[in-house]
């Protein structure tokens, strides 16, 4: 019972510190994201596709890292740019 109380007065406490990302996950909580989170801050990044191509696209991707698995993939990636990929698995504006 301890633990579920602590973790209670942790998720309020971050409701209280970061109520924008929290809630655009509460409101579809269904929906795909990417989460990035440091001790200041949180990044939670809709997706509409967890791939681009063949190239899994995860959370590292938007901190700069995209990883692939064969030299192929790497020059399509280059080819494209990753700003371009990125925002091929995401929502438009």
């Amino acid at each position: 019972m301890r633990r579920a109380a602590g973790g209670q007065a942790a998720a309020a406490g971050l409701r209280k510190r970061l109520p924008r990302p929290l809630a655009a996950i509460e409101r579809q909580p269904d929906a795909a994201y990417n989460l990035l989170a440091s001790r200041q801050w949180l990044l939670v990044v809709p997706r509409q596709f967890e791939k681009w191509q063949d190239v899994s696209v995860n959370a590292l991707g938007y901190a700069g890292s995209l990883f692939v698995r064969s030299p192929a993939q790497i020059e399509r990636l280059r080819a494209e740019g990753p700003l371009a990929v990125l925002r091929a698995v995401g929502y438009p504006r």
